[in-house]
């Protein structure tokens, strides 16, 4: 089993639960009932009880193992499953829906819970990286799940990479038109998608679900991205460059004698006179010399 979590913000909550409720069954719900609009509704009046919290909500996907015999699972024990990860992360009175998908290779349950409690405080997300692993271990066990080789990501777990490879999609779009992180940002975002920069890049999509650069490919990366648009503004540099403009220089046998005449203009402007000038010269010179 695969447990991950993101912390979302208002805008994605209702995006996520319709997402959910689309793809598959809804299993159960806590302090909440009804459509994904109607979940949202009753989110947002316990979520106004908190004016701190930026990001009031989490949709969590468990993903089981393909090679999982999952016949021995009933649909309670898939509630209590999600009963039991909410109960981890500290959401075990909170508001929450959870769905189930069996539209691909493994069966996974998407969790949408609401992060402020009925007293207007807001559930802690330190550590839910490390919750997680811990989880997943522990319902590995308990229920005799196959066992997720962590060192190999994707060798015995085929992750949901529709999703992913959707953004790497978009992704590679909006670097076609991009040449600086700006523009790719707005591209992005024009496209339903997040851009979250720091150390490194992710990509949140408008169900809320996360993933990073370095996930979906290492060309995606923050540095492999950077990369990329750098590449774009060069070869958009070459293109846009001013057509060298054509010169003709003289044939010139000897390039000491061009500069010398070059040189013997400034310097002896006689040298150089026009036709009524080289006469009145020679005149000149023959009265000199008696002639």
């Amino acid at each position: 089993m695969i447990c991950k979590m993101a912390i979302i913000a208002e805008q994605h909550t209702l995006n996520s639960l319709e997402y959910a409720e689309r793809g598959g069954e809804q299993l159960y719900t806590n302090n909440v009932f009804g459509s994904p609009k109607e979940i949202f509704n009753d989110f947002k009046l316990i979520q106004d009880l908190n004016d701190r919290a930026k990001n009031k909500s989490i949709h969590a996907i468990l993903s089981f193992n393909p090679k999982d015999d999952l016949q021995r699972l009933t649909k309670q024990d898939l509630i209590d499953i999600s009963n039991k990860y909410l109960e981890k992360h500290g959401f075990d009175d909170n508001q929450a829906a959870v769905y189930l998908h069996n539209d691909k290779a493994h069966i996974h349950l998407h969790i949408v819970a609401n992060r402020i409690k009925m007293d207007g405080i807001c559930v802690s997300s330190s550590n839910n990286y490390f919750k997680n692993l811990e989880f997943a271990k522990e319902m590995e066990n308990h229920y005799q799940l196959i066992k997720t080789n962590r060192k190999e990501k994707g060798v015995d777990f085929v992750k949901d990479s529709q999703r992913a490879n959707q953004i790497k999609a978009k992704i590679d779009k909006a670097l076609l038109k991009s040449s600086t992180m700006d523009e790719f940002c707005k591209h992005m975002k024009n496209m339903n998608v997040l851009v979250l920069r720091g150390r490194g890049i992710a990509f949140v999509d408008g169900s809320g679900a996360k993933f990073k650069g370095s996930e979906i490919g290492r060309e995606y990366s923050l540095m492999g991205i950077e990369k990329q648009l750098n590449q774009t503004a060069s070869s958009l540099d070459l293109k846009q460059e001013p057509g060298a403009k054509l010169t003709v220089e003289p044939k010139v046998e000897n390039q000491t004698e061009l500069n010398l005449s070059i040189s013997d203009f400034y310097i002896n402007p006689k040298h150089f006179r026009d036709d009524d000038e080289e006469e009145d010269y020679k005149k000149r010179k023959n009265r000199n010399r008696g002639f």
